[in-house]
Parts: structure tokens; sequence; C-alpha cells
């Protein structure tokens, strides 16, 4: 799997990991608790999807935020 985006806030990454979901992507939210409490040293916590499906979980993203 490849990472998709990071968030620091753990609600925003499930929101659009169900999202996702809802469109058939298969995806996982990693680094829930240590990227909330320390997201400078792990990145924060990121939402990862498969590689194959990458460009159109950006498309989905990017139309859900306009």
């Amino acid at each position: 799997m490849v990472q998709l985006h990071s968030y620091i806030n753990l609600a925003e990454a499930y929101a659009d990991a169900e999202y996702l979901r809802s469109e058939d992507i298969e995806c996982v939210v990693l680094d829930g608790f240590s990227g909330t409490l320390l997201p400078v040293l792990t990145g924060g916590i990121r939402l990862m999807v498969h590689e194959a499906d990458l460009p159109r979980a950006k498309k989905l993203l990017e139309s859900q935020a306009d």
C-alpha cells in the first residue's frame, strides 16, 4: 500500500477512509494514535491505498473537497 494523504485530525482521516470505502477503494488509516500525539515525529496520521487505486482515490478526495 502507498500513502494517499496525511492528517493531523483523526476524524478527518476516518471520514475520508469511509468515503473511499463507499467508492469500493480498500484503504487503511495508520498511526491514528501516535500520529495525533506526535505528528511532527511520525508524519501524522496516514491514509493508505493500493498503488493501483491511487490515481482514482486522489481524484475522489479532490472532488469531495470542492
